[in-house]
């Protein structure tokens, strides 16, 4: 079963790329690959800073893991950055593409498989995000509604929405961000008392629980981000 690791969420973007048409423009091959509406270009340059930290994290995995690969490691990551860095976003998506050549995605395949064995988060589909996507906007706007603590009220948006951008950056970062968004506001709610009795006063421990279920039930059991979920359900007020 393919996990959640950093070569499965680069080789799913170079294989998705290496579908379009080299003639593209670049910028826009990138807004493509990563779904971003409305040409947004603050999001992409953020999306794309996200991206070129992947080959290094593979790197630093494969070093800690396997580093009887780690020579090889090595130049398909050198490669892949040179793609990454030197990329022309007003030219043609060539200017990119034409460095990830069929061997370098086939080591990446490597790679990804070697370290399938090292995470214990299996991959995510899509429609099982977007029931959590959903989960946290309908609690945004449960918030926004409420008559609540106007301090409270704006951390607890910020959050919210912090954790919606995560979901949205799944498919580059991974389930980690999305459970330590959570962590924040609900280790939040352990360590300020103030903060825990708004929680409880205005009923939305509830909210917050199903969303950690609905997380749990796409984290195996007994891993490490399933022991955070349910600890952080313990630190709700009931």
């Amino acid at each position: 079963m393919a996990k959640d690791n950093p070569a499965r969420r680069l080789l799913f973007i170079l294989e998705k790329g290496k579908k379009l048409s080299n003639g593209d423009n670049t910028k826009n091959s990138w807004f493509n690959l990563l779904e971003i509406q409305n040409r947004d270009e603050q999001l992409l340059f953020s999306k794309l800073s996200k991206v070129m930290n992947l080959p290094s994290n593979i790197l630093e995995d494969v070093k800690r893991y396997h580093p009887e690969h780690l020579e090889i490691c090595n130049k398909s990551i050198s490669v892949i950055n040179h793609a990454l860095y030197n990329q022309n976003l007003s030219g043609q998506w060539t200017t990119f593409n034409q460095h990830i050549s069929d061997e370098i995605i086939n080591y990446i395949k490597l790679f990804a498989t070697l370290l399938d064995y090292e995470y214990e988060t299996d991959l995510i589909e899509e429609m099982k995000l977007d029931e959590i996507r959903i989960s946290v906007n309908d609690l945004i706007k449960e918030v926004m509604s409420l008559e609540l603590d106007i301090n409270f009220k704006r951390y607890l948006l910020s959050y919210l929405k912090k954790i919606i951008d995560s979901i949205d950056d799944y498919k580059i970062m991974g389930i980690s961000p999305i459970v330590e968004s959570l962590e924040i506001v609900l280790g939040h709610n352990f360590m300020d008392k103030k903060f825990s009795e708004n929680i409880k006063e205005s009923n939305l421990s509830e909210k917050f629980i199903n969303i950690l279920e609905k997380l749990n039930t796409l984290i195996d059991t007994g891993n490490n981000l399933s022991q955070i979920t349910n600890g952080l359900m313990g630190l709700l007020p009931k």
